[in-house]
């Protein structure tokens, strides 16, 4: 495996030195010629020929060849190998053909118009050697002659035979009714398209006459085939069957006549929010000319204009029900001094909710309905809202209420006593709901001793040793020093200073920014935190210098950023190396692998 190896490498390294090409490239539905296709070694200046496969010719334009070049490249390949084309499969007449195109491997399928048949393959291939087979032919499509009937005669043909869409027609001798349909069509398959009809003698005799019905038609005692009754029921009556009976190939009426039974309705319609009276609760069918009164449910009345009575006419349906049962009206549910209701409308049925005015309190139940009898109920009161005393402070007072009650709105303010200071609100409010709004305050002695300054800071606020609640100190760091924490701290109820005093820590920048073809010096490589007035130096990488005008260095500011970056690394001197030392170095690359591998 090692020893095939070198060999291939040794191949390749002499091919590049002494000039030679490759394989050569691949043609698509194409190959070498043959005198070209088991050669493995291609010198320069040989020239190899392409030809395409069977089914495939050139495109007109491109060369058929390529020439193996000093560089040891492969001129350009520019042939195309394209589908033969075979052109039209062939004319059919009364018919045509489909086919995708009329390339090689395509097929062409051939069709005759209506009323003709194919004779022969239906269809042609595209193939190497062009269409394949025959173009087939269309004929007339022809018909058996119509099958006869007993007792009945049919037309001849049209013309010579009986072709596609000719019609053959049948009659029946005198005495005989043609059963089914007179006429029989020849196909596109060369087949009648209806069975024939039958001639038969038919005669069907009148039949009884339905109770309370009457004849329309012409009345007879005999009836021929396909001769009709037509019935109607009379006044009142209603039929029940076909009103039109027809004299059918057995010698009997199909259907059978009709009967006519009595005109009745049904169930009286539904009336919204009433019904009807008593005595057609339970009763379910009603003659013509029945009628039916309504009343209206208990909390409705009867809108003016409207009929309560409906009547069952003569088409078995009740005349219009024109009756509206509406609801009764209540009125005004009532007045509440000091207070209002809400209701959606003074109807049965509909609930007034009463409310009071803010600082008022209802006394009663909030709420009337009308009933069929009208408001239930009573009408409710609203009474002042009074708040219990506020609660005592320890250490603190409070205020005396602005009238004789703590009522709805009143406020009580709360001070200290000398020493303390009050923690919380200093003041109460009297709400809507006999409550105090807000928890009393609370009367505390509170002294903050001054904290420990932080190193390298100094207080903005005025400075004294104790402080009361909510006294506050304001700290401020010193140049090239940055605060850690909050600015302002303040004296709460536990006699210490929230948040605690911040720290101030110094200054610094992080890692210098990257510079395109450069980077810092090495003495920064490793370093990613710089004191401020640190100041960071560049350099360009090996094939770069730095552009003039531009600035090497950067100095880390106060504000934790680097001084703007400048400089730029631009393009030096371009070297370069010959052709036989780069065939040089590939024939030590093939030694170094061979002394490898062995």
């Amino acid at each position: 495996m090692s020893e095939r190896l070198i060999l291939a490498l040794m191949a390749i390294w002499v091919a590049r030195v002494m000039g030679a090409c490759n394989q050569p490239p691949r043609l698509e539905n194409g190959v070498l010629s043959d005198k070209f296709i088991s050669l493995r070694n291609f010198s320069v200046g040989i020239r190899v020929v392409y030809k395409c496969y069977p089914g495939y010719v050139f495109q007109e334009g491109g060369s058929r060849s390529i020439t193996c070049r000093e560089n040891s490249t492969w001129s350009p390949l520019r042939a195309v190998c394209e589908s033969r084309n075979c052109g039209n499969p062939g004319d059919i007449s009364n018919g045509d053909y489909i086919a995708p195109d009329t390339t090689f491997g395509m097929k062409a399928t051939f069709y005759c118009d209506e009323g003709y048949i194919i004779v022969g393959r239906p269809y042609r291939i595209c193939t190497a050697a062009g269409w394949d087979g025959q173009v087939p032919t269309c004929e007339f499509v022809k018909c058996p002659d119509p099958p006869p009937v007993a007792n009945g005669t049919v037309s001849s043909p049209p013309g010579e035979f009986w072709t596609f869409g000719s019609i053959a027609k049948y009659s029946c001798i005198a005495g005989h009714s043609l059963i089914g349909e007179d006429t029989i069509t020849c196909t596109a398959t060369a087949e009648w398209k209806e069975h024939p009809p039958r001639c038969q003698v038919v005669q069907c005799v009148f039949p009884k006459l339905p109770a309370n019905a009457h004849v329309e038609s012409r009345h007879q005692l005999v009836y021929s085939y396909q001769d009709t009754i037509k019935y109607k029921c009379n006044n009142k009556f209603k039929m029940v069957g076909k009103s039109i009976i027809e004299c059918k190939e057995n010698n009997t009426f199909v259907p059978p006549p009709p009967t006519c039974e009595p005109c009745q309705c049904g169930k009286p319609p539904a009336l919204k929010n009433g019904s009807p009276t008593e005595e057609y609760i339970f009763q379910t069918v009603f003659p013509v000319d029945s009628q039916v009164t309504y009343k209206c449910h208990p909390g409705y009345v009867f809108q003016a204009g409207g009929s309560r009575r409906i009547t069952c006419r003569t088409n078995e349906t009740w005349s219009p029900l024109r009756a509206v049962c509406e609801p009764r009206n209540c009125g005004n549910p009532g007045d509440i001094s000091n207070g209002d209701y809400i209701v959606p409308d003074t109807t049965f049925g509909m609930k007034a909710t009463f409310y009071c005015d803010e600082g008022y309190v209802m006394v009663g139940r909030p709420y009337r309905t009308c009933t069929a009898a009208g408001w239930d109920g009573q009408v409710p009161t609203c009474e002042f809202v009074k708040c219990p005393d506020p609660p005592p402070v320890a250490n603190g007072t409070v205020s005396s209420p602005p009238g004789e009650f703590w009522t709805f709105g009143s406020i009580a303010k709360y001070s200290c006593i000398a020493g303390h200071s009050l923690i919380g609100e200093d003041t109460i409010t009297c709400t809507a709901t006999a409550e105090w709004k807000e928890h009393p305050p609370r009367c505390q002695v509170v002294q903050c001793v001054f904290p420990k300054l932080p190193a390298n800071a100094h207080v903005e606020s005025r400075h004294q040793l104790v402080y009361s609640y909510q006294d506050t100190i304001k700290y401020k760091c010193n140049n090239k020093f940055k605060m850690v924490g909050k600015s302002i701290i303040e004296c709460k109820e536990n006699n210490t200073f929230v948040p605690p005093p911040p720290t101030c820590e110094p200054c610094q920048c992080g890692k210098p920014p990257a510079l395109k073809n450069g980077s810092p010096t090495e003495e920064y490589i490793f370093q990613t935190v710089f004191p401020v007035d640190s100041q960071v130096t560049y350099k360009c990488h090996p094939g770069y210098v730095f552009q003039a005008g531009g600035s090497r260095r950067i100095t880390c500011r106060t504000n934790e950023t680097w001084s703007p970056l400048r400089a730029v690394c631009e393009h030096g001197s371009k070297g370069g190396s010959s052709r036989a030392g780069q065939q040089f170095e590939l024939l030590l690359l093939v030694l170094g692998l061979t002394v490898f591998m062995i």
